[in-house]
């Protein structure tokens, strides 16, 4: 009797051989549910000899859990929870919810989905919670939305900030792009709350303060939008976008402040000189009346032999 792992997005394949001859194979497909199937393979015709038993799979996430070797009568009492089994092995061997965690960020890390699931599935068998990460993993494999949005749901069981900097971010866009401001400037909010000293979510946290000051000044609450621009640029300096639109709203609050805006679309275009971005910042000179600023970048343009196709402001 043994216990077999899913993979995530994989049909793991469990063999049993017996002298070298495959006498029985069992198979776990992802949408199975469970986590864990139970499989037995019937071993009376060597009953009494010495033989050689081989287990294969054709994954390198298969997992084979509990394997023994019983009478026919002990069998019902085999069947019983594999993590509670598990984990009762795990920690007599030493194992720690923390050597779990870490196995599962290096896989994310890599992008190895599914093994960071296992690993972070592991930790919650020893009692951690990582229901929210374990949900936005999940995500991440399958691009389900309604997986995304159990992670901010539960909102606990993140293992570390930067899940949770991430699911909330990710949740704010979406609603955004649905023209549900509200909702997506309180998901931004619930993306800051982490710390911002994590090298790692800095440049996330970077664009959750940028994307807080658009909401603010799609409302007309310019002067609310400003510190969370200063702070999106302070958080990540090599931002063009961080660099443009503090610039921007820099301008609308106080129009004095059109060198310095300048300055900041100029840093901008020095991080990212792409057509686009040179177009936007035209037509934002353009739209605020400030035709010697516009007819400045536009000669800037043609310096630079940057194509802008037929932009009119530069006509």
């Amino acid at each position: 009797t043994f216990w077999m792992s899913q993979s995530e997005g994989n049909v793991i394949t469990y063999q049993v051989a017996v002298n070298g001859e495959p006498i029985a194979e069992h198979q776990i497909a992802p949408d199975e549910g469970e986590a864990w199937k139970l499989a037995r393979v019937d071993l009376d015709a060597w009953a009494g000899q010495t033989v050689d038993l081989v287990l294969t799979s054709n994954h390198p996430l298969a997992i084979w859990a509990d394997v023994q070797v019983v009478t026919a009568t002990a069998w019902p009492c085999v069947v019983v929870d594999c993590w509670q089994r598990a984990a009762t092995a795990w920690r007599q061997g030493g194992a720690t919810t923390a050597a779990f965690v870490q196995n599962g960020m290096l896989a994310y890390r890599h992008k190895a989905y599914p093994e960071a699931l296992i690993w972070f599935r592991r930790a919650a068998a020893l009692g951690m919670d990582t229901a929210s990460a374990m949900w936005y993993i999940r995500y991440l494999m399958t691009d389900d939305r309604s997986d995304l949005a159990r992670s901010v749901m539960l909102d606990r069981g993140w293992v570390n900030d930067i899940f949770l900097v991430h699911a909330w971010y990710r949740t704010g866009v979406l609603l955004r792009e649905e023209k549900r401001a509200q909702e997506a400037e309180q998901a931004f909010r619930n993306a800051a709350r982490v710390s911002e000293a994590d090298p790692a979510v800095r440049w996330r946290l970077s664009d959750v303060y940028r994307q807080i000051g658009l909401i603010l000044w799609e409302q007309d609450r310019l002067p609310e939008a400003l510190p969370y621009m200063a702070r999106a640029l302070e958080l990540n300096e090599r931002s063009a976008w961080a660099n443009i639109h503090y610039g921007k709203v820099l301008y609308l609050v106080d129009p004095t402040q059109a060198d310095r805006a300048a300055h900041f679309f100029a840093v901008a275009l020095s991080l990212d000189p792409r057509p686009d971005i040179w177009r936007n910042l035209i037509e934002f000179w353009a739209w605020v009346k400030e035709p010697e600023r516009q007819a400045a970048l536009c000669a800037q343009s043609r310096q630079a032999g940057v194509e802008l196709g037929n932009l009119k402001e530069c006509e």
